[in-house]
Formats: C-alpha cells, sequence, structure tokens
C-alpha cells in the first residue's frame, strides 16, 4: 500500500478564469439570473473537481469578481490553497495546472460525442504523467493524461459541464469560450453542445488485452500469491491464471533460471 504525505504548501495556485458567452440572447438582453446562478455554481463545482484530482486536499476557493464586455462574461478567481496530499512520499507537484487540465477536459467531452469511452487502457508513462488510450464510440482513440480522464468520469464534473456549456448553449447562445487574463484556453461550439453530459466509470470498458513476452524476475511457489515480472521498461506484479502450467511448476516440469521469459496474454485492468 503507498503511504499519503501532506504538505502545507500555503497558495498552490491563483488564476483568474472567464466564462465568454455569445449569441443572439446576449444581444437581447443576456441571460436569466436563475441561469447565470446555476452556471457560476457549475463552473464553481467544476474546478473544484480539478483542484481535487491536482492536489488532494486542498482547499479551493472561487469568486466571481466581475461580468463584462459585448459577450456575456463571467469573471472567476480561481485559487486552490493550503493542504496537498500526495499518494506516496516524495511525489512532486503535479506538472499541470487548472488551465492545462480544463483544455484537456474540454477536448475529451467533444471527443466523446456524448457518448462513454468504448474503452480506456493504460500505456507508456510520459512527460505529461500516465496517459490513457480512450477510444470513443466511432473507434476513434486518443492518449489523455489520466488525471484528464479521472475528472471526466467523474458525475459532479459532468453534472457541471451539462449545466455551465450545454444547457447554456441550448439556450440561445452561439458559442462558449474560456480564458485566463484574456487568452483563449478553449472554445465550444453550439454544435457541440450535445457532447457535454455525465459519464460514469461504470459504463466503461477498463480491461485490456494483449500478447507479451515477459521476463520473469521473481517467481512465487505461495498459492495465490504474485510473480514479479518486467517487460523492459517497468517491473511490476501479476497474477498468473494458467491453472495448467502452475501445476507443472507444482510438480517441477517447469524449471526458471535468470532472464528467462515467458510469453502471456496479459490483460491490464486500469484503476
Amino acid at each position: 500500500m503507498s503511504k499519503e504525505k501532506q504538505q502545507d504548501l500555503g497558495v498552490l495556485e491563483e488564476k483568474q478564469v472567464s466564462l465568454e458567452y455569445s449569441g443572439a440572447r446576449v444581444k437581447h438582453g443576456g441571460m436569466d439570473a436563475y441561469q447565470v446562478a446555476a452556471n457560476i455554481r457549475a463552473f464553481s463545482d467544476y474546478l473544484n473537481v480539478i483542484t481535487g484530482v491536482m492536489y488532494g486536499e486542498a482547499k479551493f476557493k472561487s469568486e466571481v469578481v466581475g461580468f463584462r464586455g459585448q459577450s456575456f462574461d463571467i469573471d472567476f478567481l480561481y485559487k486552490a490553497a493550503g493542504v496537498y496530499t500526495s499518494v506516496a512520499a516524495g511525489t512532486a507537484l503535479p506538472p499541470k495546472d487548472v488551465l492545462y487540465l480544463i483544455k484537456e477536459t474540454i477536448k475529451a467531452w467533444i471527443f466523446l460525442d456524448g457518448k462513454p469511452p468504448s474503452s480506456i487502457e493504460k500505456v507508456e508513462q510520459s512527460g505529461d504523467g500516465q496517459l490513457v488510450a480512450t477510444k470513443n464510440h466511432k473507434g476513434d482513440i486518443i492518449n489523455f493524461n489520466n488525471s484528464t480522464i479521472n475528472i471526466v468520469l467523474n458525475e459532479d464534473a459532468g453534472k457541471a459541464v451539462e449545466q455551465f456549456v450545454k444547457k447554456s448553449l441550448r439556450l440561445g447562445m452561439n458559442s462558449l469560450s474560456i480564458k485566463s487574463d484574456g487568452d483563449e484556453i478553449t472554445k465550444i461550439d453550439k454544435k457541440q453542445a450535445g457532447s457535454f453530459v455525465p459519464h460514469k466509470l461504470d459504463d466503461v470498458i477498463k480491461e485490456g488485452e494483449a500478447e507479451i513476452k515477459l521476463r520473469i524476475e521473481a517467481p512465487t511457489f505461495i498459492e495465490g500469491n504474485k510473480w514479479r515480472f518486467s517487460d523492459g521498461s517497468q517491473k511490476f506484479l501479476a497474477k498468473i491464471d494458467d491453472e495448467e502450467f502452475l501445476a507443472k511448476v507444482d510438480k517441477g516440469v517447469e524449471r526458471f533460471g535468470k532472464g528467462d521469459e515467458l510469453f502471456v496474454i496479459m490483460r491490464t485492468v486500469l484503476t
């Protein structure tokens, strides 16, 4: 089991983020007060999920600091502060900030096109952290950061984007731009509104299978225990389900020496 380590780091991140709605409804009086209130709450909920994924138990705060412009703009001051909880001692701060995750999660919702992923499977570790191959209902595949997919599969985040994106764009708005200090992070057109719905992790196939050659690092002869393998890039524990093979090991028919390898069908499960 991994150990958690908490660091009191003061203000972890502070950004000004704006929702900029454009469309015919803006020209005819803006947005209904109840809808404005619902969108403020929804966007705050969305940012809160991002904070949880990035910083664990860090405190989140957003403030509405203004309304402005020819379009209907809502300006937020986003703050993450206090305690950052890492899942393993010595883990550094997450490599990406809130703006990156806003851009990538919006991209992922559009890619999924209103349907849950057909499958998600861990792939190689990269400079962007753990990547997961995400397949949509059309069969297309994009590698997203694991944090991105965790947010998209969070029901609270899904309900939030359904409110401040889908419902708003279907009520007389043509587009929504999300900006920070005047720079556009991402833009969503009305025709993409249907993509912004909640997804449940239970609806996703989280397993993948591949034929692969593995080097035996440490066999075990205790029933139920996992063997240690290496795929050449990383070492890991895995359970062997082949009862016939295990019976041969138990009887001494199969013996192992340094550097021995097995050809296997390996099933991986995203956790």
